[in-house]
């Protein structure tokens, strides 16, 4: 088979974005197919370890093309600036990535890059794909239904295959005219993610565990900031009050301005006098954290990949969410989204989050079984779509 250029992926200090490369590069290669990465942040990726890739590909800079050459960088702010045309800058920072792809398949890491700002990286990618006779599909996406305009569209109708992590995005794309036959329903391949073991603080697991991660995209997105911490202290309050259980702080995502050390320092310096809370604010990659959070007997969190990992090794969790994702996954593995999140925007009045993770608790043995009932055919989703591409190349 054709090497697999593995494109988009912003970087590993959002371990959520290293889970999904590193799932989907070991699943490929168990099939003997090899996998290029393309990265936005190749020195930080290096970091994390990448050695399931064959090799990498860095995308250019900016900064690089203005250094390396003024008038195409003037050329390029130009038509971004002036002409509201942003194609020239995509194409150009994927120069290199380009290079890779002759002879090849290109393999978008979708997540959660259609949920957001209009990518314009990947529509830059699927028209050059598309112009090259080259194979181009989406991968393990979520996309939000309102952001679906005329050019997004356009784009989707484009790739070779879309493969949605959730079904709330499979009947999306669906109903916005998407052909079934272009569509493959898996599930996220962080699933299939295998967790590495590290030394735990003295007495971690002892008893039972609440890991809690919050996201500063999650207040971003609230409708009431202050309603939203006051929810948050009201269910840590109910914790270590009414049980015994400890509490973990798990961040998952290190980036500047979306850093969840910093709501999590907040929540550690309010209340590590009890001596019942741990905070993991070290580096651990994203095996590592997932190791850590299965140590947890429950888990509420706002990032996805925290969920997932949660999720796939067992443990109920209530997800704080902010997106279509965190809705579809819980339905695929329950069979509804209710009770098991609770959207950021709903947050408007106090003890919402208190009564949503009480039900969590009192029915703490049902969704083990569920969990245990589901999981292998959410894994199994992952393995059969990667098999469906082997078989379309």
């Amino acid at each position: 088979m054709k090497k697999v250029v593995l494109c988009g992926h912003t970087g590993s200090i959002n371990r959520g974005s290293e889970a999904i490369i590193k799932s989907t590069a070991d699943l490929l290669n168990k099939q003997s197919i090899k996998v290029i990465l393309a990265t936005h942040e190749l020195e930080q990726d290096k970091k994390m370890d990448i050695s399931m890739f064959e090799n990498a590909v860095e995308y250019t800079k900016i900064q690089q093309i203005k250094n390396s050459n003024l008038l195409k960088y003037i050329e390029i702010e130009i038509q971004d600036k002036v002409f509201k045309n942003k194609y020239p800058m995509y194409v150009a920072l994927q120069k290199e990535v380009f290079k890779k792809l002759e002879g090849n398949i290109a393999l978008n890491v979708g997540g959660d890059v259609y949920c957001y700002d209009t990518p314009y990286l990947s529509y830059a990618l699927n028209q050059y794909t598309s112009k090259h006779s080259i194979p181009c599909y989406l991968w393990g996406c979520s996309i939000e239904k309102d952001l679906i305009d005329k050019e997004m569209l356009e784009d989707l109708k484009g790739y070779t295959m879309i493969f949605p992590r959730e079904s709330i995005t499979y009947q999306t794309l669906v109903d916005a005219g998407i052909e079934k036959e272009k569509l493959f329903l898996m599930a996220d391949p962080a699933f299939t993610l295998e967790k590495k073991e590290v030394v735990l603080p003295e007495n971690y697991g002892r008893k039972k565990t609440v890991g809690i991660n919050l996201s500063p995209l999650m207040f971003k997105c609230s409708k009431d900031e202050e309603i939203v911490w006051k929810n948050i202290y009201e269910v840590i309050n109910d914790i270590l009050q009414n049980t015994e259980m400890d509490i973990a702080l798990i961040p998952h995502v290190y980036t500047e301005n979306t850093e969840d050390i910093l709501p999590l320092e907040k929540v550690y310096n309010k209340y590590k006098e009890t001596g019942r809370i741990y905070f993991f604010n070290q580096f651990y990659n994203c095996k590592e954290l997932k190791y850590i959070i299965s140590k947890c007997s429950f888990v509420i969190t706002a990032r996805t990949h925290v969920s997932i990992a949660s999720y796939s090794t067992g443990v109920p969790t209530l997800v704080i969410g902010y997106s279509v994702k965190s809705k579809g996954i819980a339905q695929d593995l329950f069979g509804t989204y209710e009770n098991y999140v609770v959207p950021v925007q709903t947050i408007l009045e106090e003890g919402q989050l208190k009564k949503a993770f009480r039900w969590i608790h009192n029915h703490e043995e049902e969704i083990t079984q569920k969990l245990k009932d589901r999981l292998p055919k959410m894994k199994e989703k992952v393995e059969l779509a990667t098999k469906e591409l082997e078989k379309n190349n």
